[in-house]
Formats: C-alpha cells, sequence, structure tokens
C-alpha cells in the first residue's frame, strides 16, 4: 500500500534545488546559508484499526527525513522544505526569486485518508466502475480490499515585481486523488435486501490556474483576477450487480468553474480607506440521465452563474475612534436543464443582501468599547418553504485593561431573524408544510454571552480563562428543531520556573443540548400535532454531547542548554446521548418504553496520548533525541456496535466494514538525529 520511493515531482523539486545551489554563489559575495538535516528513526506497534491510527498520516517502521535549506545574498533568496521523504505523507516547497525582481514557488504534497483496511465484499473487480458479483452470506468468501484515498498535489507560482508599481501574478495546480470510499445503494421492496454497500472508486483529477495584475502604490491599489478550476472523473457512473439485474450509481460528474474580478482601493482623508471588490462567475457540469426523463435529450447540462459586489469603508478620524462599514452583495442565478421525468424539477437559486456598521472607541480607566449591527437578508426562489430571510445581528464587547497583570472582556450578541413563510400549490404538500420549520431557515431568536480573563500575576505564570454560552429558541417552529444551547469554557496555562522547567497545560469543556419536536404520520394521514393515535402521535429528541479536552506539557532542563526531557499528556473524550420520547405511550412497539429507547451511546469516543522525549544537544550543530510515545483510541456508537456484514431480516443489507472496530492501541519508539549549519 505503502510507496517508499521519491515521486517524479518531489524528485523535481529536489534537482531544482541543487541546480539553485550550483549557480548562487554567482550572485553575491554577500550571502548567508543555512539549513536543517533531520532523520528519524521510527518502530511502531499497532494494536487494533490501523487505519484509524493512520488515518491522515504514515507512521510505520522506517527512517523519516527532514532538510530545511534556506540561502540569502543581496540579490537572490531561496527557501526549501522537505518532510517524510517518500512516505504517503511527504511534502516539498521550494521559493525563491531575485529581491524586487521576481519570486517563484514550487510544492509537491501527498494527503492519505485512510478509513478502513481489510473492508470485504462479495463484488469483484472493486477499484473499477463495473461491480460484479451476486450477493451471499458467506463472507469469509468475500474479497478483502481498502477503503483508502490519496490526494497527490502539486503546484507552482511565480510574481513578477519589477515593473512597479505593477506587478503581475500566475499559479497553477493540480491534484490527483485515487483509492475507494465507502458508498451504498438502496433497492426496491421487491428485492430481498433494502440496502448494499458499494466501493466507490475514487479517481479524480482537479486542476486550476490563476492569473492576477495590478497596480499598488499609495494611495491607489487596484487588481484584475481570473481564476479557473477543472474537475475530472474517469468514473461519471458505478454499475453494480443487485442479484436479479444491474443497477447503475451516479458519481461527481466533470465539471468546471471560472471567475473574472476586480479588486480596489483608495485612500481617503481622516485616515479612510474605501475598498471595493467585484466578481463574476460561472460554473458548469453536465451528467448522463441514465434514461431517467421522458424527454429525448439524455444528458443533463448544468450552470450556476453568480455575482457579487463588495464595498467596505474603514476610517480612524480619531485617536480614540475606529469605525467600518460594508455592503454586500451575492446573487446566484441557477441557468441548469429542467428535466421533466413526471414532475418537473425546480431550479433554486437566491440574492443576498448584507449591510452593517462597526463602531469601536477608547475609554477612559483603560476601557474599550465596540458595537456594530448587520443585516443579512437572502430572498430565495423555488424554495417550498420559504421566500425570504432576515438575520438582524446586534453585538457589544467591552473591554478592560485596568491592570498591567490582569485583562478582562465581556461580550454579547443578538441574532433576531424573520421568515417569509409561503403556502405551497400542492393542497397536500401545504397541508405537512404548514407545520415544518428547517432550521437552516426557520424564524429564530439567539444570544451569545461571552467573557475571558488574561491573568499574569508574574512575568512567569500566565492564566486565560474563557466561557461562551449560546441559546437559539426557535420559537415558531412546531415540527423540527425548537432549541440548542451551548457552553464552552476554557483554561490555558503556563509557567516557567528560571533554568529549570517550563510547563503549560489546558482544559476545554463543551455541553450541547438540541431539543426536537417531530410527528409520525403516513402520507395521507392526519399531519396536525394537535391529534394523536397509534399511526399518527407526536414524539421529541433531546440530544446531549459533551466534550472534554485537557492536556499538559513539561520540558525539564535536565542539563540547561545541553539535555532536556520533554513530557505531554493529551486527552479528548466526548459523550453523546440521544433521549426519544413518544408522547403517545400507546404507539410504542411492544417491549418499548420511553426508558428503553433511548441512546447512551451516541458518537462516543475518547483519545488519550502520551509523550517522553529525551533531547540531548551535542554541539551547536547536532543534536540527538530519542522518545516513546503512545496513543489509545476508543469509539462507540449504536450504529456500529456488534457490527454484521449482514443485516439481519430478509437478510436486510449487505454490508462492506466501513468504519468497522476503529479501537486502537498504539506504541511507538523513535531516535533522531539533527544536523543544522
Amino acid at each position: 500500500m505503502r510507496n517508499r520511493t521519491i515521486k517524479p515531482a518531489a524528485f523535481f523539486v529536489l534537482m531544482h534545488c541543487l541546480i539553485i545551489f550550483t549557480f548562487t554563489p554567482a550572485f553575491s559575495e554577500e550571502k548567508s546559508f543555512e539549513g536543517e538535516i533531520s532523520v528519524k528513526g521510527t518502530l511502531a506497534d499497532v494494536d487494533g484499526d490501523q487505519a484509524k491510527f493512520n488515518e491522515y498520516r504514515d507512521i510505520t517502521d522506517g527512517l523519516y527525513s527532514r532538510i530545511r535549506l534556506k540561502y540569502d545574498s543581496d540579490a537572490y533568496f531561496m527557501k526549501f522544505k522537505a518532510a517524510d521523504i517518500g512516505y504517503d505523507s511527504q511534502k516539498y516547497s521550494l521559493g525563491g526569486g531575485l529581491w524586487g525582481i521576481f519570486s517563484y514557488n514550487l510544492f509537491y504534497d501527498e494527503i492519505p485518508h485512510n478509513i478502513t483496511f481489510g473492508a470485504r465484499s462479495f463484488y469483484s473487480g472493486i477499484g473499477g466502475n463495473i461491480l460484479t458479483g451476486t450477493p451471499n452470506t458467506l463472507v469469509s468468501s468475500w474479497n478483502a480490499f481498502d477503503y483508502s484515498t490519496e490526494r497527490k498535489q502539486y503546484g507552482a507560482g511565480f510574481k513578477l515585481d519589477l515593473l512597479k508599481p505593477f506587478f503581475l501574478e500566475a499559479a497553477f495546480s493540480r491534484e490527483d486523488k485515487k483509492g475507494i470510499k465507502p458508498s451504498s445503494a438502496g433497492a426496491p421492496a421487491s428485492f430481498p435486501f433494502i440496502i448494499i454497500a458499494l466501493p466507490e472508486p475514487v479517481d479524480y483529477r482537479t486542476e486550476s490556474v490563476s492569473l492576477e495584475t495590478g497596480y499598488v502604490r499609495r494611495p491607489f491599489f487596484a487588481s484584475l483576477a481570473f481564476y479557473y478550476n477543472r474537475f475530472e472523473n474517469a468514473d461519471n457512473n458505478l454499475f453494480f450487480d443487485t442479484g436479479f439485474s444491474t443497477d447503475t450509481l451516479t458519481l461527481p460528474p466533470d465539471n468546471s468553474y471560472h471567475k473574472i474580478s476586480f479588486k480596489g482601493a483608495v485612500d481617503l482623508p481622516l485616515q479612510s480607506r474605501l475598498s471595493l471588490n467585484m466578481g463574476t462567475a460561472t460554473a458548469r457540469s453536465d451528467a448522463d440521465l441514465l434514461g431517467f426523463t421522458s424527454s429525448a435529450d439524455t444528458r443533463f447540462d448544468g450552470k450556476v452563474d453568480t455575482k457579487n459586489a463588495d464595498v467596505v469603508l474603514v476610517t480612524n478620524p480619531a485617536t480614540f475612534l475606529n469605525a467600518r462599514g460594508f455592503y454586500k452583495y451575492y446573487n446566484r442565478k441557477n441557468r441548469s436543464d429542467e428535466i421533466d421525468d413526471g414532475a418537473l424539477n425546480t431550479l433554486f437559486d437566491y440574492r443576498k443582501n448584507s449591510y452593517g456598521l462597526e463602531v469601536s472607541a477608547k475609554l477612559p480607566a483603560r476601557f474599550s468599547l465596540a458595537a456594530g449591527y448587520r443585516r443579512y437578508k437572502t430572498n430565495y426562489n423555488n424554495r417550498i418553504d420559504v421566500d425570504r430571510t432576515m438575520d438582524d445581528f446586534y453585538d457589544v464587547s467591552l473591554k478592560w485593561a485596568g491592570l498591567d497583570y490582569l485583562n478582562a472582556m465581556l461580550g454579547y450578541e443578538k441574532l433576531k431573524r424573520n421568515t417569509g413563510f409561503i403556502t405551497p400549490a400542492d393542497p397536500a404538500v401545504a397541508a405537512v408544510e404548514r407545520f415544518i420549520g428547517r432550521y437552516d431557515a426557520a424564524p429564530l431568536d439567539r444570544d451569545t454571552f461571552k467573557i475571558s480573563i488574561d491573568i499574569m500575576p508574574v512575568e512567569t505564570l500566565n492564566f486565560t480563562l474563557g466561557y461562551r454560552y449560546k441559546k437559539t429558541d426557535y420559537n415558531d417552529t412546531i415540527l423540527g428543531l425548537r432549541e440548542d444551547k451551548r457552553d464552552e469554557f476554557s483554561i490555558d496555562a503556563g509557567y516557567s520556573i528560571s533554568k529549570v522547567a517550563q510547563l503549560s497545560a489546558y482544559f476545554d469543556y463543551e455541553k450541547i443540548r438540541s431539543l426536537q419536536f417531530q410527528r409520525q404520520f403516513s402520507p395521507g394521514d392526519d399531519p396536525d400535532p394537535g391529534s394523536q393515535d397509534a399511526s399518527n402521535f407526536n414524539w421529541n429528541l433531546l440530544q446531549k454531547e459533551k466534550t472534554f479536552d485537557y492536556g499538559a506539557a513539561a520540558d525539564i532542563f535536565i542539563l540547561p542548554r545541553k539535555l532536556t526531557l520533554r513530557l505531554q499528556h493529551d486527552n479528548i473524550r466526548s459523550d453523546g446521548n440521544a433521549d426519544f420520547t413518544y408522547l403517545f405511550p400507546a404507539a410504542l412497539p411492544a417491549g418499548s418504553t420511553n426508558d428503553n429507547i433511548d441512546i447512551s451511546n451516541a458518537d462516543d469516543y475518547r483519545r488519550r496520548s502520551f509523550l517522553a522525549k529525551l533531547i540531548y544537544e551535542f554541539s551547536k550543530s547536532i543534536s540527538l533525541s530519542t522518545g516513546y510515545s503512545y496513543e489509545k483510541y476508543t469509539y462507540s456508537d449504536i450504529q456500529l456496535d456488534d457490527y454484521q456484514y449482514i443485516l439481519p431480516g430478509f437478510p436486510s443489507g449487505f454490508l462492506a466494514g466501513a468504519y468497522k472496530d476503529q479501537a486502537y492501541k498504539a506504541n511507538v519508539v523513535f531516535f533522531g538525529i539533527s544536523y543544522k549549519f
């Protein structure tokens, strides 16, 4: 799975770096050259889910290297960085140029995303877009594969400063993403299963180009920019056997996006500055309709046009007063095809206008006051529930720095949303919609309070305390999210004991509570929450989630400037709970009560880590290190506990093992040497 050879793009960067170093002495006698080269050997023992342990990294037995180089002269400059050379997480960057004339940069990165190793499926052809095979219950005979993707990103940029006050910038980047990710499809009721896991192939390519030219000389700034992005998917459809026929799953379609924008700014009297940002963009895509239309046109052509215009005025008319006012306009117009598959699809678009004013002032006794108002008005087209929303934000904060060792801040924000509801033309839809409040557009009343205190009683000791409370009430919602409350508390501390040690610690706590009120009813039955029976009844859901995050670290100087012991511990834990209540108890299934239907393990997890590292400064240029790290991760969720590849019932489904058994314990021993020059 892992490739230990240097990729072509990385090799190019390394060779380019060597060429630069070969010729740089010719630029000037006044020059400096410095850098660091380090090598670290690692031995990793992982018990459990190695994919979760290495979710976005590549830690295994081997040698890891890192290079940092910097060169400066009167005429030329250059920086080069490389890390994890030859591994799935390797990174390279090279930048340089001639002072005042031009600059350039090149980069190459690899980013793995490991989901599950050793997944299983009865399908053949995994990794391609044609899956063949008949569903069967003999899991031991299924094919093994990895749910994993890898991104390879590289690009280059160039800036020309020779023609000052004019400038020119250009950049290109490309990302190739390949692998397999989890997907699924539902089957018709006539089939003997209702869900089937599908290994979806990932073979994406994304390319982007940007160009910008402009003028910079006070009091003016102006620039014109062009951006183009193209996404290509090698597989637009995934064909799979159901055991009775061949079905098709559509995959992300090829698409493109381009934008032209203008930015400008001018200095005004009273230490003011007016800025303007305008742009127009178009996104296009196309896809095969696979026969789901009565139209003769078998292709869907998607097109979305957007326009934006922003104006910002910043002013500082007096030493004690600052102000900022803004206006923003955004218009999204959907010009895609309308598809007739028995009912004409609606094209969703919207227009948003927003404006606001923020003012801050210095007050006597080392107080400062800031206040602001913002309004966001959105008009929707072809939403079935609302045609507009209007959000009004009010915020105020008071800061005090009355003591040299203590700073405090108290803040409050108010959000009030008004919504314009509409009545759908279809009476059956209207009968239901009059009760539903979708939280993204439902009227709400939100209050947010926050406080922070910075304490530094002595130069070597500091504390930061913070608290934030947010409560959102959806007062007009009947069916949907009615309330959301959040508490966040944090402590950060640091202490330095002269030449003996440096200590630090942190603690974060967050509690989230939300309340939903919902109704169970069949199409055509009574949607009115005012009446209940065994088939049409109300229920609510109270969800709670608590997150604890704490840690501590210490650098102990056993021999000052010679031998240092670094200790670190981090812990994060999340505890989720879902409390269901049937408001018509007679509707409960046989054997169920309002107590035993609750979910105590909803996204519960805990990650603990410990690090002990010994660093020995052998000389000014050479340092040695060795250490040990430990990680333990546990996860529990009702959807994944007691994971089964074959769901009971008909069987009612065939799964492939995605996110199965994510717990792990890992012990890592490492040793390294670093050379600075």
